[in-house]
């Protein structure tokens, strides 16, 4: 497999953590009430996964057994799986598979995403220079991650948020944010953007973290937002959001800083 440049970040950060819990959790309550597989697209897919992680992020995934991101994980000590093999893997344990499309900007990180057995991302309208373009296509899936890089609040944000919106409306949109300053006027442009258009999404906070020892906690605070009519409209959806409450309660445990989650207006 193909190598590219060292990650700035240690993969399974807090971050990652949040963002791939909800993902692991959304995939094994989607696959269950639906009964069948999950079209995941990810235009920002990133690496395939860490060898070996850092210890610290394999003691907290073992200390999550009970919840789907440790299903997702089935080797701590060996390998720290990125988004398109979690919703994978999350899929299999409870009996179904994920159809797992993905991209990158980086051409060696997407060659080892599809040497890793994923599949390319190619619709018409997409770019992948470009992986917020894919909101603004007709492509049909169940769920699709928005995972932009650091700047995203300040360089994109005003342009992505609304048409990300507009695609909940057809899939389930998990929008992941990293917040260097919630009260300055960048901060503060997010939490009116969120308010306008995603004024029902359920979130999952959680602040810098200070001297962990793993890269990519102490600079930002991460936000993961997940958004789909099917939530809204399903009453099934309560379990989900159980699920998640708790899931927030162990991460305040893991972190020992507190962890909030949202369940919308």
């Amino acid at each position: 497999m193909m190598v590219a440049q060292p990650l700035p970040y240690d993969m399974g950060n807090a971050g990652d953590l949040l963002k791939h819990g909800i993902l692991a959790e959304f995939t094994q309550w989607w696959c269950k009430t639906h009964s069948k597989s999950i079209r995941f697209i990810d235009p920002f897919g990133g690496r395939p996964w860490a060898e070996p992680p850092v210890p610290l992020v394999t003691d907290r995934v073992k200390s999550l057994r009970g919840f789907a991101l440790f299903e997702a994980q089935p080797k701590p000590e060996m390998r720290y799986y990125g988004s398109g093999h979690i919703v994978r893997n999350a899929a299999r344990a409870v009996g179904q598979d994920a159809d797992v499309l993905v991209s990158d900007r980086d051409t060696m990180a997407l060659q080892a995403l599809i040497e890793s057995g994923l599949s390319a991302l190619r619709y018409p309208g997409f770019d992948p220079i470009n992986g917020f373009s894919i909101v603004s296509t007709d492509i049909e899936a169940d769920l699709v991650l928005i995972d932009p890089y650091a700047k995203f609040l300040k360089d994109k944000a005003p342009q992505v948020i609304p048409q990300a919106a507009k695609a909940s409306t057809r899939m389930a949109v998990v929008l992941f944010v990293l917040n260097l300053n919630p009260r300055n006027a960048v901060g503060q442009g997010y939490a009116a953007l969120k308010s306008d258009h995603f004024p029902n999404a359920w979130t999952m906070h959680c602040p810098k973290l200070r001297s962990t020892g793993v890269r990519g906690e102490s600079n930002y605070e991460a936000e993961v937002l997940l958004s789909s009519s099917d939530l809204n409209a399903n009453p099934l959806a309560i379990g989900l959001r159980a699920k998640l409450e708790k899931y927030a309660q162990k991460l305040t445990e893991v972190f020992g800083t507190h962890i909030l989650f949202s369940a919308g207006a």
